[in-house]
Protein backbone atom coordinates (compact mmCIF):
# COMPACT_ATOMS: atom_id res chain seq x y z
CA UNK A 1 0.00 0.00 0.00
CA UNK A 2 1.17 3.55 -0.75
CA UNK A 3 -0.01 6.38 1.00
CA UNK A 4 0.74 9.10 -1.92
CA UNK A 5 -0.95 9.83 -4.86
CA UNK A 6 0.82 9.16 -8.34
CA UNK A 7 0.21 9.37 -12.14
CA UNK A 8 0.37 6.78 -13.83
CA UNK A 9 3.28 5.73 -16.11
CA UNK A 10 3.26 7.11 -19.44
CA UNK A 11 5.98 6.64 -21.92
CA UNK A 12 8.32 8.96 -20.98
CA UNK A 13 7.89 7.96 -17.47
CA UNK A 14 8.58 4.54 -18.99
CA UNK A 15 12.04 6.36 -20.60
CA UNK A 16 12.88 7.89 -16.71
CA UNK A 17 12.18 4.42 -15.52
CA UNK A 18 14.98 3.68 -17.50
CA UNK A 19 17.42 6.08 -17.22
CA UNK A 20 17.58 5.99 -13.43
CA UNK A 21 17.76 3.17 -12.73
CA UNK A 22 20.67 1.95 -14.97
CA UNK A 23 22.52 4.88 -13.03
CA UNK A 24 21.30 3.76 -9.01
CA UNK A 25 25.01 2.27 -7.41
CA UNK A 26 25.13 1.57 -3.44
CA UNK A 27 21.11 1.39 -3.19
CA UNK A 28 20.86 0.00 0.88
CA UNK A 29 18.07 -0.76 3.02
CA UNK A 30 18.12 -0.45 6.38
CA UNK A 31 15.78 -1.90 9.42
CA UNK A 32 14.95 0.20 12.44
CA UNK A 33 14.98 -1.41 16.15
CA UNK A 34 11.83 -1.81 16.33
CA UNK A 35 11.69 -4.98 14.41
CA UNK A 36 13.81 -6.63 16.68
CA UNK A 37 11.93 -9.37 18.46
CA UNK A 38 8.90 -9.58 15.83
CA UNK A 39 10.85 -12.03 13.66
CA UNK A 40 13.06 -15.40 14.61
CA UNK A 41 16.97 -14.67 14.20
CA UNK A 42 17.62 -14.16 10.79
CA UNK A 43 14.29 -14.72 9.01
CA UNK A 44 13.62 -11.03 8.44
CA UNK A 45 16.95 -10.59 6.37
CA UNK A 46 16.29 -13.79 4.66
CA UNK A 47 12.95 -12.45 3.71
CA UNK A 48 14.22 -9.68 2.46
CA UNK A 49 16.59 -11.96 0.74
CA UNK A 50 13.81 -13.33 -0.94
CA UNK A 51 12.23 -9.62 -2.30
CA UNK A 52 15.83 -9.17 -3.64
CA UNK A 53 15.51 -12.67 -5.61
CA UNK A 54 11.97 -12.09 -6.71
CA UNK A 55 13.56 -8.85 -8.95
CA UNK A 56 16.03 -11.48 -10.07
CA UNK A 57 13.73 -13.75 -11.03
CA UNK A 58 11.91 -11.25 -13.28
CA UNK A 59 15.53 -10.19 -14.68
CA UNK A 60 16.35 -13.71 -15.64
CA UNK A 61 13.39 -15.07 -17.24
CA UNK A 62 12.24 -12.03 -19.23
CA UNK A 63 15.63 -11.58 -20.86
CA UNK A 64 15.28 -15.06 -22.48
CA UNK A 65 13.23 -14.72 -25.94
CA UNK A 66 9.15 -15.91 -25.99
CA UNK A 67 10.33 -19.33 -26.96
CA UNK A 68 12.76 -20.09 -24.47
CA UNK A 69 10.39 -18.94 -21.66
CA UNK A 70 7.08 -18.95 -22.94
CA UNK A 71 4.89 -19.28 -19.58
CA UNK A 72 7.09 -16.64 -18.04
CA UNK A 73 6.02 -14.39 -20.85
CA UNK A 74 2.66 -15.79 -20.87
CA UNK A 75 2.33 -14.79 -17.48
CA UNK A 76 3.54 -10.95 -18.12
CA UNK A 77 1.18 -10.63 -20.69
CA UNK A 78 -1.74 -11.86 -18.32
CA UNK A 79 -0.80 -9.53 -15.69
CA UNK A 80 0.24 -6.37 -17.50
CA UNK A 81 -1.31 -6.84 -20.81
CA UNK A 82 1.11 -6.56 -23.44
CA UNK A 83 1.15 -8.64 -26.04
CA UNK A 84 4.48 -9.68 -27.73
CA UNK A 85 2.08 -11.30 -30.77
CA UNK A 86 -0.13 -8.45 -31.09
CA UNK A 87 -0.84 -7.69 -35.12
CA UNK A 88 -0.85 -4.37 -34.25
CA UNK A 89 2.53 -2.91 -34.27
CA UNK A 90 2.69 -0.84 -32.04
CA UNK A 91 1.59 -2.55 -29.50
CA UNK A 92 3.90 -5.10 -30.20
CA UNK A 93 6.65 -2.22 -30.01
CA UNK A 94 5.31 -1.13 -26.80
CA UNK A 95 5.35 -5.06 -25.04
CA UNK A 96 9.12 -4.45 -25.90
CA UNK A 97 10.15 -1.43 -24.53
CA UNK A 98 7.90 -2.43 -21.49
CA UNK A 99 9.55 -5.86 -21.14
CA UNK A 100 13.03 -4.17 -21.30
CA UNK A 101 11.53 -1.76 -18.75
CA UNK A 102 10.70 -4.16 -16.20
CA UNK A 103 14.02 -6.14 -16.91
CA UNK A 104 15.77 -2.84 -16.35
CA UNK A 105 13.34 -2.09 -13.18
CA UNK A 106 14.21 -5.66 -11.57
CA UNK A 107 18.19 -5.49 -12.17
CA UNK A 108 17.83 -2.27 -10.23
CA UNK A 109 15.70 -3.40 -7.62
CA UNK A 110 18.20 -6.59 -7.50
CA UNK A 111 21.43 -4.25 -6.52
CA UNK A 112 19.37 -3.49 -3.05
CA UNK A 113 21.63 -4.62 -0.11
CA UNK A 114 21.87 -4.42 3.57
CA UNK A 115 22.98 -1.36 4.82
CA UNK A 116 25.85 -2.46 6.64
CA UNK A 117 26.20 0.85 8.83
CA UNK A 118 24.14 0.74 12.13
CA UNK A 119 22.09 3.49 13.55
CA UNK A 120 21.42 6.31 12.87
CA UNK A 121 24.14 6.35 10.36
CA UNK A 122 22.24 3.09 8.60
CA UNK A 123 19.44 4.95 8.32
CA UNK A 124 20.68 8.48 6.69
CA UNK A 125 22.69 6.11 4.00
CA UNK A 126 19.78 4.02 2.92
CA UNK A 127 17.07 4.73 0.90
CA UNK A 128 14.62 2.36 1.47
CA UNK A 129 13.80 2.44 5.70
CA UNK A 130 11.59 -0.28 7.32
CA UNK A 131 9.87 0.29 10.79
CA UNK A 132 7.69 -2.12 13.06
CA UNK A 133 7.02 0.78 15.51
CA UNK A 134 2.98 1.24 14.10
CA UNK A 135 3.71 4.59 12.54
CA UNK A 136 4.75 6.07 16.26
CA UNK A 137 7.39 7.82 14.15
CA UNK A 138 4.50 10.04 12.83
CA UNK A 139 3.43 13.21 14.95
CA UNK A 140 0.15 15.08 14.01
CA UNK A 141 0.79 18.93 12.94
CA UNK A 142 0.28 21.09 14.95
CA UNK A 143 -2.39 23.66 14.27
CA UNK A 144 -0.47 26.38 14.58
CA UNK A 145 2.00 25.73 12.14
CA UNK A 146 2.26 26.07 8.29
CA UNK A 147 0.32 23.47 6.57
CA UNK A 148 0.17 22.27 2.33
CA UNK A 149 -3.38 22.10 2.16
CA UNK A 150 -4.71 25.50 2.49
CA UNK A 151 -8.14 24.43 1.06
CA UNK A 152 -9.09 22.30 3.68
CA UNK A 153 -10.54 23.36 7.69
CA UNK A 154 -7.48 25.46 8.59
CA UNK A 155 -6.97 23.79 11.82
CA UNK A 156 -5.32 20.62 11.42
CA UNK A 157 -6.64 18.83 14.43
CA UNK A 158 -10.30 19.56 13.33
CA UNK A 159 -10.23 18.36 10.12
CA UNK A 160 -11.12 15.08 8.74
CA UNK A 161 -8.47 11.94 9.12
CA UNK A 162 -8.21 11.73 5.26
CA UNK A 163 -6.82 15.73 5.39
CA UNK A 164 -4.70 15.84 8.23
CA UNK A 165 -1.30 16.58 7.93
CA UNK A 166 1.14 14.17 9.83
CA UNK A 167 5.08 14.68 10.34
CA UNK A 168 7.65 11.84 10.58
CA UNK A 169 10.34 14.31 12.22
CA UNK A 170 13.07 11.22 11.87
CA UNK A 171 12.60 11.17 8.21
CA UNK A 172 11.64 14.34 7.20
CA UNK A 173 8.79 13.13 5.51
CA UNK A 174 5.13 14.75 5.85
CA UNK A 175 1.95 12.73 5.15
CA UNK A 176 -1.14 13.69 4.12
CA UNK A 177 -3.77 11.30 6.04
CA UNK A 178 -3.58 9.41 8.98
CA UNK A 179 -0.55 7.05 8.57
CA UNK A 180 -2.13 3.37 7.89
CA UNK A 181 -0.74 1.56 10.71
CA UNK A 182 -2.56 3.83 13.37
CA UNK A 183 -5.54 3.88 11.02
CA UNK A 184 -5.82 0.57 12.10
CA UNK A 185 -6.54 0.95 15.33
CA UNK A 186 -9.18 3.88 14.44
CA UNK A 187 -11.08 2.07 11.63
CA UNK A 188 -13.02 -1.27 12.12
CA UNK A 189 -12.51 -4.43 9.44
CA UNK A 190 -9.42 -2.19 8.19
CA UNK A 191 -6.36 -4.27 7.73
CA UNK A 192 -2.98 -2.36 6.17
CA UNK A 193 -0.62 -5.06 6.15
CA UNK A 194 2.39 -3.00 5.18
CA UNK A 195 2.92 0.76 3.83
CA UNK A 196 5.05 3.00 2.16
CA UNK A 197 6.18 6.37 2.66
CA UNK A 198 8.09 8.50 0.57
CA UNK A 199 9.76 12.40 0.03
CA UNK A 200 7.68 13.86 -2.27
CA UNK A 201 10.08 17.06 -2.97
CA UNK A 202 7.61 19.56 -0.76
CA UNK A 203 9.39 18.29 2.54
CA UNK A 204 9.68 19.13 5.75
CA UNK A 205 12.68 20.84 7.28
CA UNK A 206 16.25 21.00 6.05
CA UNK A 207 16.87 18.21 3.80
CA UNK A 208 20.39 18.64 2.92
CA UNK A 209 21.74 15.68 5.23
CA UNK A 210 18.84 13.42 3.82
CA UNK A 211 18.28 11.00 0.55
CA UNK A 212 16.24 12.03 -2.13
CA UNK A 213 14.85 9.21 -2.91
CA UNK A 214 14.22 8.36 0.76
CA UNK A 215 11.48 5.84 1.42
CA UNK A 216 10.01 4.07 4.13
CA UNK A 217 7.90 0.97 4.82
CA UNK A 218 6.26 -0.05 7.77
CA UNK A 219 5.21 -3.26 8.90
CA UNK A 220 1.83 -3.06 10.38
CA UNK A 221 0.74 -5.55 13.51
CA UNK A 222 -1.74 -6.62 11.34
CA UNK A 223 0.71 -8.64 9.40
CA UNK A 224 2.97 -9.08 12.18
CA UNK A 225 0.42 -10.59 14.92
CA UNK A 226 -1.51 -12.92 11.77
CA UNK A 227 -1.92 -16.38 13.06
CA UNK A 228 0.09 -18.75 11.33
CA UNK A 229 2.24 -16.39 8.84
CA UNK A 230 5.00 -16.87 6.50
CA UNK A 231 7.54 -14.53 5.68
CA UNK A 232 9.10 -16.25 2.85
CA UNK A 233 7.76 -18.72 0.02
CA UNK A 234 11.02 -20.72 0.52
CA UNK A 235 9.03 -21.89 3.87
CA UNK A 236 6.62 -23.82 2.06
CA UNK A 237 7.76 -27.32 1.75
CA UNK A 238 7.16 -28.38 -1.68
CA UNK A 239 5.69 -31.40 -0.72
CA UNK A 240 3.35 -30.04 1.68
CA UNK A 241 -0.11 -31.67 1.00
CA UNK A 242 -2.66 -29.01 2.50
CA UNK A 243 -0.25 -26.02 3.07
CA UNK A 244 -0.60 -23.02 0.46
CA UNK A 245 1.18 -25.20 -2.19
CA UNK A 246 0.40 -28.61 -2.26
CA UNK A 247 1.60 -31.87 -4.04
CA UNK A 248 -0.41 -31.86 -7.26
CA UNK A 249 -2.09 -27.71 -7.06
CA UNK A 250 -1.63 -24.26 -5.77
CA UNK A 251 -3.62 -22.77 -3.28
CA UNK A 252 -5.69 -19.26 -4.80
CA UNK A 253 -2.44 -16.50 -5.91
CA UNK A 254 -4.31 -14.14 -3.17
CA UNK A 255 -3.08 -16.75 -0.45
CA UNK A 256 0.70 -16.47 -1.64
CA UNK A 257 -0.09 -13.19 -1.76
CA UNK A 258 -0.09 -12.61 1.94
CA UNK A 259 3.59 -14.21 2.05
CA UNK A 260 6.21 -11.57 3.55
CA UNK A 261 8.46 -11.44 1.29
CA UNK A 262 5.34 -11.09 -1.39
CA UNK A 263 4.17 -7.91 0.39
CA UNK A 264 7.62 -6.16 0.71
CA UNK A 265 8.17 -6.95 -3.08
CA UNK A 266 5.20 -4.79 -3.35
CA UNK A 267 6.35 -1.86 -0.98
CA UNK A 268 9.43 -1.99 -3.12
CA UNK A 269 7.35 -1.35 -6.25
CA UNK A 270 6.41 1.94 -4.21
CA UNK A 271 9.70 3.47 -3.79
CA UNK A 272 10.11 7.02 -4.67
CA UNK A 273 12.01 6.19 -8.03
CA UNK A 274 8.92 3.84 -9.57
CA UNK A 275 5.72 5.61 -8.51
CA UNK A 276 3.58 2.99 -8.69
CA UNK A 277 0.07 3.69 -7.29
CA UNK A 278 -2.56 1.43 -6.24
CA UNK A 279 -5.14 1.25 -8.55
CA UNK A 280 -6.42 -2.38 -7.51
CA UNK A 281 -5.14 -5.64 -5.42
CA UNK A 282 -5.43 -8.87 -5.46
CA UNK A 283 -5.67 -11.05 -9.29
CA UNK A 284 -9.64 -10.94 -9.93
CA UNK A 285 -9.43 -6.95 -9.62
CA UNK A 286 -6.14 -6.33 -11.35
CA UNK A 287 -6.30 -8.73 -14.16
CA UNK A 288 -9.30 -6.79 -14.83
CA UNK A 289 -6.95 -3.51 -15.16
CA UNK A 290 -6.42 -2.37 -18.61
CA UNK A 291 -1.91 -1.74 -19.68
CA UNK A 292 -1.71 1.58 -18.67
CA UNK A 293 -3.15 1.19 -15.15
CA UNK A 294 -1.48 -2.25 -14.71
CA UNK A 295 1.95 -0.86 -15.41
CA UNK A 296 1.82 1.39 -12.57
CA UNK A 297 -0.16 -0.78 -10.17
CA UNK A 298 2.12 -2.32 -7.16
CA UNK A 299 0.06 -4.99 -6.84
CA UNK A 300 0.41 -6.32 -10.42
CA UNK A 301 4.14 -6.45 -10.11
CA UNK A 302 4.02 -8.72 -6.45
CA UNK A 303 1.03 -10.85 -8.87
CA UNK A 304 3.66 -10.77 -11.28
CA UNK A 305 6.34 -12.27 -8.90
CA UNK A 306 3.92 -14.53 -7.46
CA UNK A 307 3.70 -16.24 -10.58
CA UNK A 308 7.52 -16.72 -11.44
CA UNK A 309 7.93 -18.05 -8.24
CA UNK A 310 5.05 -20.81 -8.98
CA UNK A 311 6.99 -21.01 -11.69
CA UNK A 312 10.00 -22.36 -9.71
CA UNK A 313 7.90 -25.40 -8.51
CA UNK A 314 6.65 -26.43 -12.13
CA UNK A 315 3.36 -24.35 -11.88
CA UNK A 316 1.30 -21.81 -14.43
CA UNK A 317 -1.97 -20.74 -14.85
CA UNK A 318 -4.42 -23.07 -16.55
CA UNK A 319 -4.72 -20.97 -20.26
CA UNK A 320 -8.59 -21.75 -19.80
CA UNK A 321 -8.95 -20.37 -16.91
CA UNK A 322 -6.76 -17.51 -16.33
CA UNK A 323 -9.52 -15.26 -15.91
CA UNK A 324 -10.27 -16.81 -12.49
CA UNK A 325 -6.79 -17.51 -11.09
CA UNK A 326 -6.86 -21.18 -11.33
CA UNK A 327 -3.94 -23.00 -11.70
CA UNK A 328 -2.63 -25.93 -14.15
CA UNK A 329 -1.63 -29.00 -13.26
CA UNK A 330 2.49 -29.24 -12.79
CA UNK A 331 4.17 -29.07 -15.84
CA UNK A 332 7.37 -30.20 -15.93
CA UNK A 333 7.87 -28.67 -19.48
CA UNK A 334 8.27 -25.80 -17.97
CA UNK A 335 11.93 -24.69 -18.49
CA UNK A 336 14.23 -23.89 -15.33
CA UNK A 337 15.17 -20.52 -14.51
CA UNK A 338 18.84 -19.93 -16.55
CA UNK A 339 20.84 -17.34 -14.08
CA UNK A 340 22.12 -14.79 -15.81
CA UNK A 341 25.57 -13.13 -14.98
CA UNK A 342 25.89 -9.10 -14.76
CA UNK A 343 28.25 -9.21 -17.85
CA UNK A 344 25.68 -11.54 -19.92
CA UNK A 345 22.59 -9.17 -19.08
CA UNK A 346 24.38 -6.05 -19.84
CA UNK A 347 25.29 -7.16 -22.87
CA UNK A 348 22.17 -8.34 -24.11
CA UNK A 349 20.25 -4.95 -23.15
CA UNK A 350 23.29 -2.86 -24.78
CA UNK A 351 24.26 -4.54 -27.70
CA UNK A 352 21.23 -6.74 -28.79
CA UNK A 353 18.74 -4.52 -28.72
CA UNK A 354 19.29 -3.73 -32.15
CA UNK A 355 20.69 -6.53 -33.38
CA UNK A 356 21.03 -4.75 -37.28
CA UNK A 357 23.02 -1.84 -35.86
CA UNK A 358 25.03 -3.21 -33.01
CA UNK A 359 25.29 -6.83 -33.05
CA UNK A 360 28.37 -6.76 -35.64
CA UNK A 361 29.82 -3.56 -34.09
CA UNK A 362 30.07 -5.44 -30.85
CA UNK A 363 31.20 -8.37 -32.60
CA UNK A 364 28.19 -10.74 -31.13
CA UNK A 365 25.55 -12.91 -32.14
CA UNK A 366 22.26 -11.86 -30.13
CA UNK A 367 20.91 -15.41 -30.93
CA UNK A 368 24.12 -16.35 -29.40
CA UNK A 369 22.97 -15.08 -25.86
CA UNK A 370 19.70 -16.06 -26.03
CA UNK A 371 20.24 -20.07 -26.53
Amino acid sequence: MFSSKFAPWTLPGLSLLLLISTVVADQTWWVDDSCKGKFKDGVFDKMMEEVIETSKLARDRMSRTREQEPQAHAAFEHVFKYKADSADKDDKALFEYFKDAEITKSTAISEFKKESASGDAGRKASEIRIYCDEDARFTLVPDNEELWDKHSLPVNSKRHIDKQEWDDLTNKIRHQGMPSCKENKVITNWGTQMVTYGSTGSNIGSNSDEQQWRTTITICSFWLDAKGRYEMVSQIPKTRQFGIIGKKTMKPIDALGEIGSMIMYHEFHHHMRYQTTDHAYKWKDCYALDKDKASSNADSYEIFGILLWALERKFALDPKKVADGKWGSKDESIPDRVKLSKRELATRQIFCKDEAQHGGEAGLVCKDFEA
